[in-house]
């Protein structure tokens, strides 16, 4: 039994590693269409394709300042915050060794509007302040450990999910055809919060097993609370959307209640945090992109059905995004 163990944590772990080596290193084994903001000019390790990157950066580098001038990630600070936090730790005690600044101002003048040059500098490249380069490269490297720390949960969550109900040796095949897709490849070391709508929705299940194990009311307060900081993390509510419709048809409302009320709190707090450094909260993808609200508007139907692509794309969407939560179905 301690060697089965023993065997199964070695497998994970390589999986973990393969898997993050391979996405840190894209440039080379597979590059993307798209220009490449270079960490490394010359060593193609951790090249990011991601337009976003920048703004990812620099929103937790000057974290929450930055938000006043451009708010994007302003719905989901908990990446950004865990990274400014993470890094300035590790900048601390390097600035110290080399007598470097303790901490770097903001330079988000230097970065509006945003050009390729802005997203260089942002990227530790072409800066001309050392201590600036340095610490942005600590909030880089920082984002990148959260992302390897989330693929990590989604090795070891899965395989706590799943032991029970596959054998040994083929459930460490099912893990590893779960977390060697292209979508995991492409963005495990991408700084962004892609992977975490697999961490998520991961999270939720083995908490939901959890509870469906040994039903209490603690539970569904403490759980609540965590869901509300991954709505904060990456606002995919499909999960915890189904988990709220499940207590409803299992007649839980005073659970459903309490669940829907305490996942709120985490979002308050936020708020709060907001307003006493005069930081307005808006929602980006609502406000510039329409996210949701579209749904609002008076031709959406028309729109919907007179377009046979979108109104296709539009089912494939919510079965891709409830494939996993389904699985919900299967587990007792």
């Amino acid at each position: 039994m301690m060697i089965k163990k023993r065997f199964s944590a070695f497998s994970l772990i390589s999986i973990l590693f393969l898997c993050f080596f391979v996405s840190l290193n894209i440039a080379w084994i597979n590059p993307p269409n798209a220009i490449p903001f270079k960490a490394f000019k010359k060593i193609p390790i951790a090249w990011q394709y991601n337009s976003d990157v920048p703004n990812m950066i620099a929103s937790s580098a000057f974290f929450p300042e930055y938000f006043k001038s451009r708010p994007t990630r302003i719905n989901r600070p908990l990446y950004l915050a865990a990274a400014h936090y993470l890094g300035n730790f590790i900048y601390k005690p390097i600035a110290y060794i080399f007598h470097l600044e303790s901490k770097p101002k903001s330079l988000i003048s230097d970065l509006e509007p945003p050009s390729q040059e802005s997203r260089e500098i942002l990227l530790g490249l072409s800066y001309h302040n050392k201590s600036m380069k340095v610490y942005l490269l600590c909030i880089s490297g920082s984002l990148l450990i959260l992302n390897f720390l989330m693929l990590m949960g989604i090795l070891f969550l899965g395989y706590a999910i799943l032991k029970k109900y596959l054998p040994q040796d083929f459930l460490i095949t099912v893990i590893f055809m779960m977390v060697t897709t292209k979508f995991i490849l492409f963005n495990a070391a991408v700084i962004h919060t892609n992977v975490a709508h697999l961490f998520n929705a991961i999270l939720l299940l083995f908490l939901l097993k959890s509870y469906l194990e040994s039903p209490s009311l603690k539970k569904i307060i403490l759980y609540s609370l965590i869901a509300g900081l991954l709505m904060l993390l990456k606002q995919n509510y499909c999960n915890i959307l189904l988990i709220w419709f499940l207590m409803l048809c299992y007649k839980k409302f005073k659970y459903f209640l309490l669940s829907f009320t305490f996942h709120f709190i985490p979002l308050f707090f936020w708020l709060g945090i907001l307003r006493l450094r005069n930081i307005p909260y808006v929602i980006h993808e609502v406000q510039h992109s329409e996210v949701c609200a579209w749904i609002l508007r008076r031709d959406f139907l028309s729109v919907l059905l007179e377009t046979p692509t979108i109104f296709v794309g539009f089912l494939s969407s919510l079965v891709n995004y409830y494939t996993l939560p389904i699985l919900v179905f299967f587990l007792d």
